[in-house]
């Protein structure tokens, strides 16, 4: 048996080149080679497609990396002279460059793209797409750049043309994947067999979460038993489910897939261990040769692979403590109005950058924040973590080896914090601050400690946010401000913090209080690039009411699409929108309307230039915090009430 056993049949997109006749066909080079025997010929371009192994002859990368699980042949319609070219993508890695080299197009690539995406067919020389395959369902599907303007004629001709050459499939599809495309389907208006992105995605069996390479022992766990089994820090873990907490382990399969702006994917990231979904793979039969034994395992873009191999398996170690910056001596309640010039070491990273998101929508007047903006300082957490005998326990946690007993003294921590009172000075003054500056009656109480939200530690997840309810009996102030501080000692930020070696007797809770949505129409996760494709723009998850986008419920798809815009005269005042998937809660239809999305991306980029150019913003003591000028982020927001504003809640570096 091979040593080396793709869990999921790697699909590589480099051509499979075949031999053939001389000059069978258009577009061949053969000859001789050093040896003087005849080389396999190579077809630059194909006038039709006769069989899966052509196609796999030109093959390339599809528009983009969208879908994992797609293949794709670039195609140039030639209409003025009734001639389809199917393009190899290794030799014209674009449909300009076929066009100047074989086509002796003598163009501009600016004139290029202005003539041949625009919706006036007379200012086209060519009809351009993407012939693309899915293996699992043996589906070909005709696909557009989400930035052509092509009318609904042309449409139709150029499917026409490509299905008159491709011999190899008795349907082909056209894929509607942008919001003016799936108009003209709804309407009934194009006549011709239409792909959803909800078939296509409901076809993808492998999602890399995080490409790269480890090794490790490799074992199974089942998410419910991770509560009382604790892997070992030198295995790669396959789970069934979803976990709430990442442990520490040198690689993760689960065996459902995520999307991709959830907390699992983002705390991968921040660790920059490899992370694959793989749909099935929890009773593969295949994986049972590798259980239990040393592997190395490889997420690569469309598969992972698995390696025995024999060399002692080296266990990462912390090198150094990280002692995060903290000061106590803040002994009032902040608002968050203005920038408080000692932000993050007093009030926390969560409460220090809403008060910059609210600087710049007072500027900017693109989106809103939470109304009635608040800090806890660490001073209050810290008093309570004292008196009530939880920080006590600190030198115990720090000396306990055992997980179980850890995870013992983790939750009589949580239980000290939660039964010792409250200050009702404190309290007291929270309530009048929100009777006297406030029409709203539920508030958002929200951690904002100084081990999250950070370029070196994401944290995404890791704390608890709760509500309060000014004269109810259950959902008090003091209830809401003890299940924050609490969360400080979750089992899974404890181990995330650990896992990074961050001293936890530096660790502060604050607390962030806005008013609370109740009327929440959706809610998503931005973040500030495409990360499907090297166009820029945005990627946007998003998620009908309060659904969550970031822990969705097994089965839950949520809605994903990235914005980007284009410099030609067609976009002008306009983006594109690329849809990826639907959600499955709204029926897979659009949750956001056009006008929704243009307006958050317009907020979207108002941030990132602010945070990226203001220096106003991350003055005095905050300047170390300030990110890089190539930095991007991931930004949290919802659409609230009837007339569904816009809100950004949060925002925080994205590694």
């Amino acid at each position: 048996m091979s040593n080396r056993i793709p869990i999921f049949i790697a699909l590589l997109l480099v051509p499979f080149f075949f031999q053939c006749g001389s000059t069978s066909k258009p577009g061949a080079s053969d000859g001789l080679d050093s040896h003087g025997k005849p080389k396999k010929v190579v077809h630059n371009f194909l006038l039709d497609i006769d069989s899966l192994s052509e196609y796999k002859d030109l093959m390339g990368e599809p528009l983009s990396s969208k879908f994992s699980n797609v293949l794709s042949v670039k195609v140039v319609y030639d209409f003025k002279k009734g001639k389809t070219y199917f393009i190899n993508s290794s030799f014209y890695q674009y449909h300009f460059d076929f066009a100047t080299t074989v086509l002796q197009y003598n163009e501009s690539l600016f004139t290029f793209n202005a003539r041949n995406y625009s919706e006036d067919r007379q200012e086209r020389d060519y009809l351009l797409g993407n012939v693309n395959y899915i293996p699992q369902t043996s589906d070909f599907f005709l696909e557009l750049s989400p930035s052509d303007w092509m009318d609904l004629n042309s449409i139709h001709d150029l499917y026409n043309a490509i299905n008159k050459q491709l011999h190899i499939t008795d349907t082909l599809f056209f894929y509607a994947n942008t919001p003016r495309l799936m108009q003209a389907h709804d309407e009934g208006l194009l006549h011709i067999p239409v792909m959803t992105t909800e078939r296509i995605f409901g076809t993808i069996q492998y999602q890399p979460i995080f490409a790269a390479k480890t090794r490790g022992i490799l074992k199974k766990y089942k998410v419910e038993d991770l509560d009382s089994l604790v892997p070992n820090p030198n295995e790669i873990i396959i789970l069934d489910q979803t976990p709430l907490v990442l442990p520490r382990v040198k690689g993760v399969i689960v065996n459902e897939l995520q999307t991709p702006l959830s907390h699992l994917v983002l705390l991968g990231r921040n660790r920059n261990i490899p992370i694959a979904a793989q749909k099935n793979i929890w009773n593969s039969p295949r994986l049972q040769y590798f259980l239990d034994k040393a592997v190395e395992f490889e997420v690569l873009k469309d598969s992972f692979s698995l390696k025995l191999i024999y060399d002692p398996i080296d266990v990462d170690q912390q090198s150094k403590v990280v002692n995060l910056d903290m000061d106590t001596t803040l002994k009032e309640i902040m608002d968050l109005s203005v920038i408080p010039e000692y932000g993050i070491e007093k009030v926390g990273s969560k409460a220090f950058h809403y008060s910059l998101l609210n600087q710049i929508a007072l500027k900017k007047k693109s989106f809103k924040v939470p109304e009635v903006g608040l800090a806890i300082p660490y001073f209050f957490y810290w008093e309570h973590f004292i008196k009530s005998g939880a920080e006590a326990l600190l030198s115990k946690l720090s000396t306990e080896s055992n997980p179980q007993k850890e995870k013992e003294v983790l939750k009589k921590m949580r239980k000290l914090i939660k039964d010792y009172p409250v200050s009702r000075n404190l309290v007291e003054a929270i309530e009048t601050k929100l009777k006297t500056q406030s029409k709203f009656k539920a508030f958002r109480f929200r951690s904002s400690t100084n081990a999250e939200d950070l370029p070196e530690f994401n944290g995404a997840g890791l704390y608890t946010s709760e509500t309060a309810i000014l004269g109810d009996k259950k959902e008090t102030i003091e209830r809401a401000i003890k299940k924050v501080w609490a969360s400080t000692w979750s089992e899974r930020a404890y181990y995330e913090r650990k896992y990074f070696g961050i001293n936890q007797k530096t660790i502060a809770m604050g607390v962030l209080i806005h008013r609370s949505f109740p009327e929440e129409e959706a809610n998503g996760v931005v973040v500030t690039k495409n990360i499907y494709r090297n166009t820029g723009g945005i990627t946007v998850n998003v998620q009908i009411g309060e659904n969550s986008v970031v822990m969705p419920k097994p089965g839950e798809i949520t809605e994903i699409f990235t914005v980007y815009e284009y410099q030609q005269a067609a976009w002008k005042g306009k983006v594109i929108i690329d849809y990826v998937s639907f959600s499955i809660l709204n029926k897979y239809q659009p949750i956001m309307s056009e006008k929704e999305i243009q307006n958050l991306y317009q907020a979207v980029k108002d941030i990132k230039i602010e945070i990226l150019t203001n220096k106003n913003l991350y003055a005095g003591v905050n300047e170390k915090y300030s990110p890089g000028k190539n930095c991007e982020f991931d930004l949290e927001f919802k659409l609230m009430g009837k007339n569904r504003d816009l809100y950004i809640k949060q925002v925080r570096v994205y590694k």
